[in-house]
């Protein structure tokens, strides 16, 4: 199994081999606050061949701002602990860093994945501050930590240099400075860069292995060539600086085949007192490559259709493979324009969507619904047929994740083809018995000459040791404040009970006045 870890501690949280839900929690810069019938659930992965041979026990800390209590602790719906109190020595006061120690035996484990969920009782008088969550081989039961503060050092991997130029008469002259941060999810710091940028400007340079400093050389949008150093000047986090600059965030989609897959996320951060960069390629410490052409990029969602293009009026019928008739929750509910939503009582379900004539998708939105996160969708498949016998592949996402309630996600389709008939196939939810949705959106492609769909990156990843992939990114736009988004999520659901809601308004308001 890999390092398993979930440092809160930080904004963004720093995670390791695991994706963290929340229910009724509130975050903060230091700490993720658990109200009173509030979880959180880490689901972590265990390598389905080693881990099947030979499982062994695992090892779990949790540590908070303690002391606190009672939680219950589950995996895989097993209770492992009940009602258990975190408390560190006597000497240490409320909001100490206090941690609790489990052993979770290897019956409850399974191959693949698998969810740790820490829960707060209903009739709790406190809030729950989680600071971290560690999970390890009951055989090196330190392996997580040390993973933790290694990537607690590659956080700090926003770069600042003083720079100089050196002309022709052999002189040296201070330049504008240079940040750098480039990560495509490799933890690994940049050994090789180099940058055009949209003015022509080209500069390459290479980095000591400490990092400490550059060579490199320049030419200006001129023409006129110079050679460069630097001298290490800052180190920061990726979270940000204090006058707010941050490395800007894309997820990331290589290609198999005709098929695009997600693959995670990039972190870019490059900025020389000079013009944006619209091309970049790099190599880093562990001699992995990436080149990437960035595209000047509209201030609007990450992705987004068109809303102008939005065809979904054009179905004629939709079906699908289960649906809650009694309650209302039926199918037909995704292509109104409303807030009702369709629910089906299995992690997996089919919907088939037939237009009156054949339509070119360049792309189609899913909305969640109004509660219930572990029931939105995570891995699906969309489908194209003629006949309703062949189908067609157009899209296939693993892993997606949807942060609030109603919220719309934008995906685009590869290779548009002509279909009367779609199909999306939700093979897994977020953990819950059901799935549902709020609305399934569709838009047309557009016309070349409309400015069809286009990433806001383009160009090929090589890992160490494999071949070169295709790649493209989409920038992530952050909206809106994560705790609000949190926080807005979680009091839609809290809302079937109004009581419950306004309780736990009042126990927020307490905590962040306190």
């Amino acid at each position: 199994m890999d390092p398993t870890f979930a440092d809160l501690t930080t904004r963004p949280a720093r995670l390791s081999n695991c994706v963290v839900r929340h229910h009724r929690c509130g975050v903060t810069p230091s700490h993720v606050a658990v109200a009173p019938g509030g979880y959180v659930r880490v689901e972590f992965r265990r390598d389905e061949k080693e881990d099947a041979a030979d499982p062994g026990d695992l090892l779990v800390r949790i540590s908070v701002l303690g002391p606190a209590g009672p939680v219950d602790v589950l995996v895989n719906d097993a209770e492992v602990a009940g009602g258990l109190t975190i408390a560190g020595p006597e000497a240490a006061a409320d909001g100490a860093d206090v941690a609790a120690h489990l052993t979770v035996p290897a019956d409850l484990l399974r191959p693949g994945a698998n969810v740790l969920e820490i829960r707060r009782p209903e009739d709790a008088d406190r809030l729950l501050r989680l600071t971290s969550v560690t999970i390890d081989p009951a055989g090196d039961p330190d392996r997580a930590e040390r993973a933790r503060a290694t990537s607690a050092d590659a956080a700090r991997s926003v770069f600042g240099y003083t720079t100089e130029h050196r002309g022709g008469d052999g002189r040296w002259r201070s330049a504008p400075p240079l940040l750098v941060h480039i990560d495509a999810g490799t933890g690994a710091v940049p050994a090789e860069l180099s940058w055009r940028a949209a003015d022509g400007a080209e500069t390459s340079i290479a980095l000591t292995a400490d990092m400490s400093g550059f060579v490199g050389h320049h030419r200006a949008a001129d023409g006129s060539v110079t050679q460069i150093r630097g001298a290490l000047s800052e180190r920061g986090d990726r979270a940000g600086r204090a006058d707010g600059t941050r490395p800007s965030r894309w997820t990331m989609e290589t290609e198999d085949g005709s098929t695009w897959w997600a693959a995670g996320e990039l972190f870019f951060l490059l900025q020389d007192g000079g013009a944006a960069p619209e091309r970049v390629t790099w190599r880093d410490r562990a001699d992995n490559v990436g080149s990437l052409a960035l595209r000047a990029v509209a201030a609007t969602a990450p992705g987004a259709q068109d809303d102008a293009d939005e065809i979904t009026a054009k179905v004629a019928s939709v079906d699908a493979s289960e649906e809650h008739e009694a309650a209302g929750e039926i199918v037909a509910n995704l292509v109104r324009d409303d807030r009702s939503k369709w629910l089906a009582f299995d992690c997996e379900a089919e919907l088939d969507f037939v237009f009156r004539t054949p339509v070119t998708l360049g792309g189609y939105a899913l909305v969640t619904a109004n509660d219930f996160p572990d029931r939105d969708p995570r891995d699906w498949t969309l489908l194209g047929s003629e006949d309703g016998t062949g189908w067609t592949v157009l899209d296939r996402r693993e892993n997606e994740w949807f942060d609030r309630r109603f919220q719309r996600r934008d995906f685009a389709c590869a290779s548009p083809t002509p279909f009367s008939r779609y199909r999306l196939v939700i093979t897994r939810n977020a953990g819950g018995g059901e799935t549902q949705l709020s609305a399934v959106r569709f838009f047309e492609a557009r016309a070349p000459e409309k400015g069809a769909y286009q990433p806001d990156a383009v160009g090929h990843l090589r890992t160490a040791g494999a071949a070169p992939v295709a790649c493209r990114g989409t920038i992530v736009r952050e909206e809106e404040d994560a705790a609000e988004r949190v926080l807005a999520g979680d009091l839609l659901a809290a809302a079937r009970d109004l009581r419950g809601a306004a309780q736990l308004v009042a126990r927020l308001s307490a905590y962040l006045d306190g």
